[in-house]
């Protein structure tokens, strides 16, 4: 045990030594609160309070680097880079895609811990504009008295366009998920094992419990087009002209996962 917290410690003041960032010697964040790290994007702590649902962001428009000696973390806690999701297609204007997730480098001793979220997922994209139906055609319906052949008279109705229909709006694509950013955990303990990825039974309370997600945000949901009229009927579901409108390509991929134990060093 000795040994192991040995090689920890001079695993965490060799980090030390690299990292130049804002560093504090006690950071305690509330419950329910929000820590934004400085524009450096680095954080070096002594001790490290996190009450329950307590949240530390770092900006996700470069790596963000963490080196904490003593961590003491409540339930529901959040430690996150998180790709920006993207915005909503509008009329003739596609869909954003989400941003991609900072990659992240933490090296942490833990001395208490509930439940923590390392999240470096990629934003989902933004939903396609729906377009609006174009107008139904407005008709007028008239009855007239016809004289058959056998001079007896018949009504017949005579159907014309008031107000001819017009076309739908055209939708617009969705926008892709950005990519995860990678993740790199070096992690100590005071001697208990922590439960990674694993959701506790429904009976009970999830402790010493880290869940890593480092996926590509989602694809967002395609804008339909809205339906046209021509003449009397409907014309179709999407009988629009010109193509619909796509969003910007970009490629989806989710961040890597590197975990490293310093206890068992």
């Amino acid at each position: 045990m000795i040994r192991a917290l040995s090689i920890s410690l001079f695993l965490l003041l060799n980090l030390l030594g690299t990292v130049k960032g804002q560093s504090v010697p006690k950071l305690e964040v509330r419950a329910g609160q929000v820590y934004v790290v400085g524009p450096d994007n680095r954080l070096i702590v002594d001790t490290l309070v996190l009450h329950n649902n307590a949240e530390i962001k770092f900006a996700a428009n470069t790596t963000g680097t963490m080196v904490v000696k003593a961590a003491y973390v409540g339930d529901g806690c959040t430690i996150t880079s998180r790709g920006s999701d993207g915005e909503h297609g509008k009329r003739n204007v596609p869909a954003t895609n989400g941003g991609n997730g900072g990659d992240l480098e933490l090296n942490i001793h833990f001395i208490k811990l509930g439940s923590l979220a390392l999240d470096t997922r990629g934003g989902a994209g933004g939903k396609g504009y729906i377009g609006k139906n174009g107008s139904k055609p407005v008709t007028k319906k008239e009855a007239t008295k016809v004289m058959g052949k056998d001079g007896n008279y018949s009504t017949v109705y005579h159907t014309t366009i008031v107000k001819t229909g017009s076309e739908g709006e055209s939708g617009t694509a969705a926008g892709a998920g950005g990519s995860g950013g990678d993740l790199t955990l070096t992690y100590s303990t005071e001697g208990f094992v922590i439960n990674f990825n694993r959701n506790a039974r429904y009976s009970q309370k999830a402790t010493r419990h880290i869940n890593i997600m480092t996926q590509a945000g989602k694809t967002g949901i395609p804008g339909k087009d809205g339906r046209s009229y021509v003449g009397f009927q409907e014309e179709g579901a999407a009988v629009i002209t010109g193509a619909p409108i796509p969003a910007p390509y970009q490629k989806q991929t989710d961040g890597q996962l590197k975990l490293i134990n310093a206890n068992k060093n």
